[in-house]
């Protein structure tokens, strides 16, 4: 028999403050201003940095400041699954 995966619910709340601070952090007028390798790419970097560290999430960057934020599961011999997104905008 096969044990059925359960994943847990999103937090559809902390979604929401992640991008009311982003939003409140790097808006500009009408629209949203996160150069790539500026101060508005870094306070979002810092904002999932803080959200990760909350959540108890490993954390790392690496040579090039990529920002890694992982949830280490279970069973580390399992294949990992990869999400990823561009913070600057």
């Amino acid at each position: 028999m096969t044990e059925e995966v359960r994943f847990p619910e999103p937090d559809v709340g902390l979604a929401e403050l992640l991008f009311r601070q982003l939003d409140e952090a790097t808006r500009s007028g009408l629209g949203i201003v996160r150069e790539s390798y500026g101060p508005g790419e870094q306070m979002a970097h810092d904002i999932v940095r803080r959200a990760g560290e909350y959540l108890g999430l490993e954390i790392h960057n690496d040579a090039a400041q990529n920002l890694y934020l992982t949830y280490p599961g279970r069973d580390r011999h399992l294949p990992g699954v990869m999400i990823g997104s561009h913070l600057d905008s």
